[in-house]
């Protein structure tokens, strides 16, 4: 491929990408892409100027809506599992330095 066109695919993906994504964000899919044997469907919250690239070598899709609600789902529970947990920590730190056990 021309480099010229290259950097011109990119730019007009990138283009179109900040116009459905006005945040400056999207989620990418990973595709299975025998080269460098990568597992498919990972999911990661890139840049749209990284998702363009990502889009434009062929590594990796657009995330899907139901894609898109599954990862903010899972990405709630955890961050309330990390804030549960952080509490649990500072309420035992508490309890030894008052001397209850």
């Amino acid at each position: 491929m021309d480099v010229r066109l290259y950097y011109q695919s990119i730019r007009e993906k990138q283009e179109g990408l900040t116009k459905q994504y006005p945040s400056g964000f999207c989620l990418v899919a990973s595709v299975f892409n025998p080269e460098k044997n990568s597992t498919p469907g990972c999911l990661t919250e890139v840049t749209v100027a990284d998702a363009a690239r990502l889009l434009t070598d062929g590594t990796h899709r657009v995330a899907t809506a139901d894609e898109v609600s599954a990862y903010t789902n899972r990405q709630g529970v955890e961050r309330s599992r990390i804030i549960r947990d952080d509490f649990d920590k500072v309420r035992e730190q508490f309890k030894h330095i008052m001397g209850r056990t």
